[in-house]
């Protein structure tokens, strides 16, 4: 049976770029990274005309489009968008390059993010803004609960929470961090398909993905939890936004018991409910 793409990334991804109405940075080149950063590379050059624009994402298949469209790589120092397929821990750009940074949903095994992180640091300006967001402990949690009861561990990744990602923005070098977070409710037909967009999102490999899929114990466990609208599954996104500050992180390397401070009216909890899968 053929994949079908997730369509709630889409909506972190434009959720990054409301954002920008709280900052209003000028920026001379914008960087799209992860997940639907095609789609964002539209609303990117309608807000920065002169902007030099460019899209990477780790799967040449999400590029192909707007390959297409745009020229290719080469052109960070173009005008025009680019696109390019690069490993968000191994950017091909130069230190200090990037004014604007979206990161959408760049670390789905990475907990803490640290290395996702520092590379981020690296290529964006001292002043930049950085805006991301990523996957929080509650993802997945009735799958976890419906695969605890078969298992030992379910095999699926484990993601940082609010305050972790803040401590790893300071870690890379970030300054003012601020971090909240929202959850999604999406609903699926039936447990295969969950299996199937987790397998497409990289967050478990094909191998559990069909011995889950195949698993009359799971399928019965999770059943328990159907519900009007299908099978429930939580999706918690962390947001954080913060700013280049190579300085602050050379001044504060190594420094015992640093810590993080966000302020407390900044964050947020947001509850909502997506549309079904």
């Amino acid at each position: 049976m053929a994949q079908t793409k997730p369509q709630w990334p889409a909506r972190s991804s434009a959720e990054l770029i409301e954002r920008l109405q709280y900052f209003s940075p000028a920026a001379r080149n914008v960087l799209a990274l992860g997940r639907e950063c095609g789609s964002a590379v539209p609303e990117l050059r309608r807000r920065f005309a002169a902007a030099t624009i460019l899209a990477i994402d780790t799967r040449p298949e999400a590029l192909r489009p707007a390959a297409r469209r745009w020229r290719r790589w080469p052109a960070l120092w173009r005008r025009s968008p680019a696109a390019a397929c690069a490993e968000p821990s191994r950017l091909p750009l130069k230190s200090q390059s990037i004014d604007l940074l979206l990161s959408n949903l760049c670390f789905a095994r990475s907990a803490p993010p640290d290395a996702v992180l520092q590379e981020l640091a690296r290529v964006l300006d001292e002043g930049g803004l950085l805006l991301l967001s990523m996957l929080g402990p509650d993802t997945l949690r009735e799958l976890r609960g419906a695969w605890s009861g078969i298992e030992q561990h379910a095999p699926l990744p484990e993601f940082p929470d609010m305050h972790q990602v803040g401590d790893a923005l300071l870690r890379a070098g970030f300054a003012q961090p601020v971090v909240d977070r929202e959850h999604l409710q999406l609903h699926y037909p039936d447990l295969p398909a969950l299996l199937r967009e987790l397998e497409e999102l990289g967050l478990l490999d094909p191998r559990s993905a069909r011995s889950g899929s195949g698993t009359p114990a799971l399928v019965a466990s999770y059943e328990r939890l159907r519900d009007a609208d299908g099978l429930p599954a939580t999706w918690e996104i962390i947001y954080g936004a913060a700013f280049g500050g190579r300085a602050r992180a050379m001044a504060t390397a190594g420094t015992p018991g640093a810590e993080v401070l966000v302020p407390a009216d900044r964050i947020r909890r947001r509850d909502a409910s997506g549309p079904k899968a």
